[in-house]
Order: structure tokens, then sequence, then C-alpha cells
């Protein structure tokens, strides 16, 4: 099985996976998450933001009540 193959069966597992909704659904951050908005608050504080992130949007709700408005 190809690597490619391999990832694309692990990520079908997780995507489909029991819970995995509500797990991303929680309001909740992560400590990596935590630790990227503390660290960069200076760079958006009061701006226009762009979110072009990877993931599922948990931190985007966050960005948009500290961005410009």
């Amino acid at each position: 099985m190809a690597a490619a193959s391999i990832q694309d069966a692990v990520n079908r597992r997780v995507y489909h996976a029991t819970g995995v909704t509500r797990y991303y659904g929680d309001e909740k951050f992560e400590t990596s998450e935590v630790t990227a908005l503390l660290r960069y608050q200076t760079a958006f504080v009061g701006r226009d933001v762009l979110d072009i992130g990877v993931g599922t949007g948990r931190t985007s709700r966050c960005l948009a009540t500290l961005a410009n408005n």
C-alpha cells in the first residue's frame, strides 16, 4: 500500500470516528491553540484578519471578537 493510501485510510478512520464532531465542536481550546493566540495576539488584536487555517475553524470565533470588527 502506498504511503498516501495509508494516510488516506488513517484520515478516513479519524473523520468517521464516533464523537469526532463533538470533539471539534468543543469550545475549549487545546494548549497549542491558546499558546498561538497568546503569542501572536499583538499581531491581530484590533486589526483585519484573514484566517486561512487548515483546521475546523475552532479559533475563528475568538479571532473575530478580537480583530477589527
